[in-house]
């Protein structure tokens, strides 16, 4: 990435840096980046005609923005320190900005919105890899993001101070630097000959450093289709350009998947800190486990179809390869997470364990011992809300709720014997209509909001720690989650499954009904409602289900089915309620 830049990417605007780029006002607003903020602004003005312009003497008005901005750009900086009256009549805007006093003003609160309006990212190279032991340059990268939004903030004041010739009564600290913060450095990762010299230059991030809340809306809300296998290796030809992407090497489980993606997905690319640890340190002295590249550009991915979401198994150096084009179709965290966990459940199932689609908790009573719950089902079946109904129905019983996974994890069997249940992210991706009723707010200052307005907004929130996520707990109750069947006699909301066959007859159809969340509609069918790597290679799955299901029954587990009535049309927030109320008796008895 080339250095002291600010560029732009859809809505969004970053600037790169290897040091802290200005600390007084007056260097602010002489930066190159400033004036690239003034440049823009006044070009919008322009194209939209808009009435401020008319603050501009009238030749002035009628010249290029590139011009208007060399004019109005000393100004400016001479009103840091000094009122309206004096600077107006000696600049080239002469006595009329003092007629236009209040457009002036206006002025300055539409710019000041306007850079507000962009999603800020501030990435600076810093060398930690190189950094002396016991030192903490992290602690010196949060001090310059935080200086970079009072300077900020402080420069708009002076101007508007010395505008108005008065200030404000109420002040409102708002989020007006940088939103996220990226600290990055180069690596020597152990790649391939080819792959080092296609991402070997590459910035890879070392730290991500978030302002809450944190606020995006990305081209896609929906989801659609599978990652699928090809037989063609999609970065062999791909073309990166290391000025435009970046690294975000990632712990999924107990696998290491390096995440390349384009500054076009620079806010997804970013948002996966909530949700995968980052792999720091001996973590990425060893070989990667899949390399995912998200963003590749779309005239090298022509060749792989009309959905070009593909993976690709390197077979001569065991590595794992997923890649998509730099598409606004694809512009939807879910295909930088559910790729990720496609390429990790195909390991999994390499190395013997069976990948749960689904949410799975350990829960410490006051009274009694601990339990862990799994609960299978797809998007929208009601896995994190029954979980979540449980955790505010259960309160006065409970000590805590571990989550080990909210969204897909893995089951092994340990030395021991045992079946071991595992995670794999340290976040929940989460529908916020789903919720508890005022729990997003609740966690306003640790979570990343996704098209809030729009159908399918999301949030996504830290919830466990790496340590829970691979420690591996046993599983006492394992669920189906079935979110469209109504409760009755003949179906139960809680509904114990008696055989293997049978068990493995309700989980491999998958039977949902969909919640929005992507593109399909109606009652659908996935295979272990897992599209994400078990119908790829079914075979594999089959021999590992069959396994693993028949252990569960010999050792004694809960197999069943969970009605959560989630896809019933009134039942969104009663059904999941009446399904947690009824594994809360059946635990306890």
């Amino acid at each position: 990435m080339q250095t002291n830049q600010l560029s732009w990417a859809r809505n969004q605007a970053l600037l790169t840096v290897r040091e802290q780029p200005c600390k007084t006002e007056k260097e602010l607003l002489q930066s190159n980046p400033a004036q690239k903020v003034i440049l823009k602004f006044i070009e919008k003005l322009k194209n939209d005609q808009s009435r401020l312009l008319q603050i501009l003497p009238d030749d002035l008005a009628n010249q290029p923005a590139p011009t208007i901005t060399e004019r109005i750009h000393p100004v400016l900086i001479d009103l840091l320190e000094s009122p309206l009256t004096k600077v107006g009549p000696k600049s080239e805007l002469g006595e009329r900005i003092l007629q236009h006093r209040g457009k002036f003003h206006q002025f300055i609160e539409k710019l000041y919105d306007y850079w507000r309006e962009y999603t800020r990212f501030l990435v600076k190279w810093t060398g930690y890899g190189s950094s002396e032991e016991g030192t903490r340059p992290y602690l010196q990268f949060n001090r310059e993001l935080d200086e970079l939004t009072e300077l900020v903030r402080s420069a708009y004041r002076s101007i508007a101070e010395n505008i108005t010739n008065s200030h404000p009564i109420v002040y409102r600290q708002v989020s007006a630097g940088f939103e996220v913060g990226l600290a990055v450095d180069k690596k020597e990762f152990q790649y391939p000959d080819y792959l080092r010299k296609q991402f070997g230059q590459v910035p890879v991030i070392e730290q991500v450093t978030i302002e809450p809340p944190f606020v995006i809306d990305p081209p896609m809300n929906k989801r659609t289709g599978r990652f699928q296998e090809t037989n063609r290796n999609p970065l062999k030809n791909a073309e990166i350009n290391p000025h435009n992407w970046l690294c975000y090497p990632a712990k999924v489980g107990d696998l290491r998947i390096d995440v390349f993606f384009h500054q076009e997905f620079l806010d997804l690319g970013a948002s996966l800190a909530n949700l995968f640890e980052l792999a720091t340190g001996e973590d990425l002295k060893s070989s990667p486990d899949a390399i995912y590249a998200y963003g590749i550009d779309p005239s090298k991915m022509k060749d792989y179809g009309g959905l070009p979401t593909v993976f690709f198994q390197d077979e001569e150096n065991d590595l794992l390869y997923g890649a998509l084009p730099r598409e606004d179709r694809f512009g939807y965290f879910g295909y930088v997470k559910k790729m990720m966990l496609t390429l990790h459940n195909v390991i999994a199932m390499k190395r013997g364990r069976l990948p749960l689609h689904g949410a799975m908790t350990r829960i410490f009573f006051k009274d009694m011992d601990p339990v862990s719950i799994a609960i299978l089902g797809g998007s929208g079946a009601g896995k994190s809300e029954t979980l979540e109904a449980f955790r505010v129905i259960a309160e006065d019983s409970i000590q805590e709720m571990e989550i080990i996974c909210d969204d897909m994890g893995s089951l092994g069997i340990d030395k021991d014997g045992r079946i071991q249940g595992y995670g794999t992210e340290t976040g929940a991706f989460v529908r916020l209509d789903d919720l508890q009723k005022g729990y997003a707010f609740s966690q306003l200052d640790r979570s990343i909001f996704m098209s809030p307005q729009r159908t399918n907004a999301r949030a996504l929130m830290p919830v466990a720690p790496i340590e829970k996520v691979l420690e591996g707990v046993p599983i006492d109750y394992l669920f189906y989650a079935n979110n469209y069947e109504e409760v009755d006699s003949e179906h139960p909301t809680v509904e114990r499954v008696s055989t293997p066959e049978r068990a493995l007859s309700i989980f491999s159809e998958g039977a949902r009904m969909s919640k929005g969340t992507t593109t399909e509609k109606g009652l659908s069918h996935t295979y272990f409602a897992n599209p994400f790597g078990p119908p790829q290679f079914k075979e594999t799955h089959d021999q590992l289900a069959d396994e693993f299901f028949d252990q569960f029954f010999s050792d004694g587990i809960f197999v069943g089915q969970l009605r959560t009535r989630l896809g019933v049309s009134g039942m969104e927030k009663e059904g999941p309620e009446k399904a947690a109320k009824d594994l809360l008796k059946l635990i306890r008895g």
